[in-house]
């Protein structure tokens, strides 16, 4: 929220207290109040809300006067608000709003019983921004709409934006989101000023790129990849690492920031920084990294990619000691290491395989 910046009049002249008129005192007081009254003030309540439309199996679109359709919103406080708006056609749910956003629990869902038949649907986050979603076709099971799948439609992604049609194939929101896991192959030169690395690589992304080389309709958007299927749907997937936390759960990851995707020898691969907060300091890598479709990885692979995360985050706790930096770099590297010697006894068997 923008903050007002009060300015004072320079007129005054030095005077004794008892010269100055009553007017001008009170005047003075009020001024002098002014910036502690703002300070103390409270924000206003703000926060999204989220609007749906239900379609039947009979692609009819459905209201309270379906009564074949029982439509419910789980996991709400008692102040939220739930309705159906006639004008819209759409069912509302307005959550209570603070000035520090809407609470929404993250376990909010929407159910839809038909026929005995249940449909579970748990939208992106909206506590903060409202949500669209103008296609829920009736479908028993349970589904999860990542947050990055509405991002696209309010960033403009493939021109004039348009409420999120998502009639496509519901399989996709029926398991986990589709991602990408990173594995670095080549280290470049790590910045040594923050705000010159911040120019140079770190970039606007006002639409997809495409990706050249690819041997499909491929586009990168920060950290998002499109691939382009056959019967005309992208499918999305997320660039992240392949693992949460580290074994000491000692430091922080951050997003991955992609600086350019490209696809070489039948492989993609991002040209971008993994960030990681390590006792109190964050730590660059910035490089070239081979992306892995997560879902097509063996058992084995997958583990072979965790244990080399694992071995590159020891090799940075190693520069860590080298050179110095905040907290206590010596014991964060004394711990990991020891956490590290007994992750490589338990899974020797599977790591031994790993190139």
């Amino acid at each position: 929220m923008a903050s007002r910046i009060f300015k004072y009049p320079s007129c005054f002249h030095a005077m004794d207290a008892n010269q100055l008129p009553f007017s001008w005192i009170l005047t003075t007081v009020i001024l002098l109040l002014l910036p502690w009254a703002h300070s103390t003030a409270q924000p206003g309540a703000f926060g999204g809300d989220f609007r749906f439309r239900i379609y039947s199996d009979k692609n009819e679109i459905v209201g309270p006067e379906n009564s074949d359709y029982l439509v419910q919103v789980e996991n709400r406080a008692a102040r939220d608000s739930f309705s159906y708006s006639g004008k819209l056609r759409m069912f509302v749910f307005i959550p209570h709003k603070t000035p520090a956003g809407a609470h929404v629990s993250d376990e909010f869902r929407i159910k839809i019983v038909h026929k005995g038949k249940s449909m579970f649907v748990y939208p992106p986050s909206f506590w903060r921004v409202p949500i669209v979603l103008d296609s829920i076709r009736f479908n028993p099971g349970m589904y999860k709409i990542p947050d990055y799948i509405y991002s696209i439609y309010e960033t403009k992604a493939f021109g004039e934006p348009s409420v999120p049609n998502i009639k496509g194939d519901w399989k996709f929101f029926n398991s986990d989101p589709q991602f990408v896991c990173l594995e670095l192959v080549e280290e470049y030169s790590r910045p040594t000023d923050w705000k010159t690395f911040h120019k140079k690589y770190s970039k606007e992304f006002p639409h997809p790129y495409s990706i050249n080389g690819s041997p499909d309709r491929s586009y990168y958007k920060e950290n998002l990849l499109f691939r382009l299927d056959k019967s005309s749907y992208f499918t999305i997937y997320e660039i992240k690492e392949i693992v949460t936390s580290s074994l000491d759960s000692s430091s922080t990851f951050y997003d991955f920031k992609v600086d350019t995707v490209l696809f070489q020898n039948g492989s993609y691969f991002a040209i971008g920084f993994r960030g990681i907060r390590i006792s109190e300091q964050e730590e660059l890598t910035y490089g070239k990294f081979k992306l892995h479709f997560y879902q097509d990885l063996s058992a084995a692979a997958k583990k072979c990619l965790e244990y080399k995360f694992h071995k590159d985050l020891s090799e940075i706790m190693k520069y860590r000691v080298k050179y110095g930096g905040t907290g206590n770099p010596e014991y964060v590297k004394k711990i990991h290491e020891e956490r590290f010697e007994e992750y490589k006894m338990r899974n020797a068997a599977d790591i031994g395989k790993c190139k």
